[in-house]
């Protein structure tokens, strides 16, 4: 369970976590504690998991304003922190010392389960079971590709309706919530909880694990564990400390497995069972059908969709924009024309939500909203799609999947039967019933 839920949130949403040790500590003590002062089954589970996903959604939040090595950093002082606070808070956690788990009674009544034994072993292989069971349907759902949109390209999600903040906090909070399960299942196995297996050195190994077997993919975690609860064996046998045999088998990985061992096999297989390709395509059959006509010209009486005044942008003492207004009637194809530098792109940010503080100033409404304090994803649902000069897909996701993005919901301009009002604002392009907006050659 701790590698899957490493695994998924690094495959998924980008962000190797160096706080799950901590996190994996604070369910088992939780547990423990509990026991010992006679909580329910249900309140330790529930309890454990919510004070899981707290801090969870908390680091994924905090996690998506910053790149993949301060976000490590940050994990890793929230698990120096945590272990420290738990190694001396002496009164719940008995230092280092210890804490014994007790017996926990169902409050549902579904009987007493004892620790340290064949039970809980029991139990411990049906939770990674039901982990399993909830990531599988997962994987294919509009979540994970949320996700992934969101770590593969973040400006992209935010001009499709996806907010990186919201996914990275939501993911995080999950894995956070699984990864304290289990150390709930971990106390109820062992009978005890110390602070010696939640080392740091623990989340590097979780990660060796996840880089072994796949990051991402529920396989690759099923091997990542079998290699997490292998390895001490190894080193025994080979006669090695186990920091060696870990570092070794994590150089390895990356030099030679990079996408992990469950990739290389996938990869290989298809390569062997691939068939040949015939050698000629099929034709295509000639179609006579003729192109959709254009969107006839509007009147000068067409509704006004869009109206800027006065939009102004600054970025420290640099002013990128400067007292630029228009206007946008129903129907219209309107094309900003002007060298580079001129502020083509930083007026398309500022319609599409892509400029955020207080750098922007001046007024703009669309459709009779106000719309400059409106954050990007909000604006999608008010039916503004914006394309990227250079036009950027999610690699990691599929066709359909990179297709099926941009339709998670219906608004004005995705519906096709209603193109007679609707507008668009296009970087570089015209039409015969289009207006030219030009921008002046400022030097400075």
């Amino acid at each position: 369970m701790l590698v899957l839920s490493v695994g998924l949130l690094a495959g998924w949403a980008g962000i190797w976590s160096v706080a799950h040790p901590a996190l994996f500590a604070l369910g088992a003590y939780f547990a423990a504690y509990g026991s010992t002062h006679g909580w329910s089954l249900e309140v330790v589970v529930l309890g454990a998991t919510a004070c899981g996903a707290a801090p969870g959604a908390f680091l994924g939040a905090a996690g998506a304003r910053f790149s993949m090595l301060y976000v490590t950093l940050l994990t890793l002082a929230f698990t120096m922190v945590s272990l420290e606070v738990m190694g001396r808070w002496t009164s719940v956690t008995g230092g280092d010392q210890g804490i014994s788990m007790a017996k926990l009674e169902s409050a549902l009544g579904l009987g007493t389960l004892a620790s340290a034994g064949t039970q809980a072993q029991y139990i411990a292989v049906g939770g990674a079971g039901i982990a399993l069971a909830v990531a599988a349907p997962a994987r294919p759902s509009a979540l994970r590709v949320r996700l992934v949109a969101a770590k593969s390209h973040p400006m992209e999600a935010r001009s499709i309706g996806i907010a990186p903040e919201a996914q990275s906090a939501l993911a995080s909070a999950v894995s956070a919530a699984f990864a304290a399960l289990a150390g709930v299942l971990l106390a109820l196995v062992v009978g005890f909880v110390s602070p010696d297996p939640f080392s740091p050195a623990l989340a590097i190994s979780l990660i060796a694990a996840c880089v072994l077997g796949g990051a991402g993919t529920l396989l690759g975690a099923v091997v990542g564990g079998a290699y997490l609860t292998w390895a001490p064996t190894a080193a025994d046998s080979a006669g090695v400390p186990q920091p060696i045999l870990q570092g070794v088998v994590l150089i390895a990985a990356l030099l030679f497995l990079p996408g992990g061992v469950v990739l290389f096999l996938g990869r290989t297989a298809r390569r062997l069972l691939r068939r040949p390709a015939p050698s000629h395509a099929p034709t295509a059959p000639e179609t006579t059908e003729e192109p959709p006509g254009s969107v006839p010209a509007p009147g000068a009486d067409a509704r006004e969709l869009l109206r800027l005044d006065e939009a102004a942008v600054t970025f420290g003492g640099l002013t990128a924009l400067e007292g630029t207004s228009m206007s946008v009637r129903a129907g219209e194809t309107l094309t900003m024309i002007g060298p580079n530098g001129a502020g083509k792109t930083t007026l398309v940010n500022v319609l599409s939500g892509l400029v955020g503080g207080r750098r922007v100033s001046g007024r703009a409404l669309y459709n009779g909203r106000p719309l400059l304090k409106t954050s990007a994803t909000a604006r999608r649902g008010l039916g503004i799609g914006r394309t990227l000069q250079h036009a950027g897909r999610f690699p990691e996701l599929t066709v359909l999947e990179n297709v099926l993005c941009t339709r998670r919901k219906v608004t004005a301009h995705t519906a096709p039967r209603r193109s007679a009002g609707r507008s668009a604002v296009h970087q570089f392009c015209g039409s015969r019933s289009s207006r030219h907006v030009r921008f002046p050659v400022r030097r400075r």
